[in-house]
């Protein structure tokens, strides 16, 4: 984990999209991610993100522009610095994934794409039983994975259907219910999860997300219950067995 403070960085907005991008020089692993914040920013401590890519050195975050702190970039000037602490928590070791599974299934709703398209590259150069599923309420809320991308072989929901299939990211298991030595990865809402739950013959994973202080374990703020007691999602996470953990 590194602390930075950088001045040199790209951001672009598209609809309720922003895209970072910053030039990193230390190893980082999918399903890793970054305490951002700014002295000029409306909230006092850093907020986390998960990195949606990492290219050359360059690590590339997709953000919702919800909140306070997320709308203060939008409108960010670039000559402001960034103070920049990361890469937090357990990355996924990829070599290990597919030394155990045949066949890997990333589940993605909404924003919850963001972090699973540096994971889907990464396992891509290993094997080819590899899925990237993709749903959002309509085709107008599908840029997320699609901005700043070329991607040409999602598996596309949308709830309306208005694109791709109609119905959740989830009901695309289907086609696997007979699949040996199968995993999946998801993130998205809750409820999302909790639909997941039925496919217990799989190994399933998720990535959770609360209210965050320090990013580093120390605060204590990102606790979330699970069979093994409390545990901290930006030490012990992001990625948490859905088996273990008590939504």
């Amino acid at each position: 984990m590194k602390y930075k403070e950088i001045r040199k960085y790209e951001l672009k907005k598209f609809k309720d999209l922003l895209l970072l991008k910053f030039h990193w020089n230390y190893e980082v692993k999918p399903g890793q991610f970054f305490m951002i914040g700014s002295d000029d920013a409306p909230c006092l401590l850093n907020r986390p993100f998960s990195i949606s890519d990492f290219i050359d050195n360059e690590a590339i975050f997709r953000i919702k522009i919800k909140g306070k702190f997320t709308k203060f970039l939008g409108n960010l000037n670039s000559n402001k610095i960034l103070r920049i602490i990361g890469p937090c928590g357990i990355g996924v070791d990829v070599k290990k994934w597919i030394e155990k599974y045949d066949t890997i299934v990333l589940i993605g709703g909404g924003i919850g794409v963001a972090p699973l398209i540096f994971l889907y590259k990464e396992f891509k150069k290993y094997m080819n039983s590899i899925y990237l599923i993709y749903g959002a309420p309509s085709k107008n809320e599908l840029h997320y994975a699609f901005y700043g991308n070329n991607f040409k072989d999602l598996i596309i929901y949308t709830e309306d259907g208005s694109k791709g299939s109609k119905g959740y990211p989830t009901d695309h298991l289907k086609y696997f219910r007979n699949s040996k030595n199968l995993s999946i990865i998801a993130c998205g809402p809750k409820e999302m999860y909790k639909s997941l739950i039925r496919y217990n013959q799989f190994d399933t994973f998720v990535f959770l997300e609360e209210n965050m202080g320090c990013g580093f374990g120390v605060c204590l703020s990102c606790v979330v219950k699970t069979i093994h007691g409390y545990k901290r999602i930006c030490k012990e996470g992001p990625l948490f067995n859905l088996k273990h953990i008590i939504l």
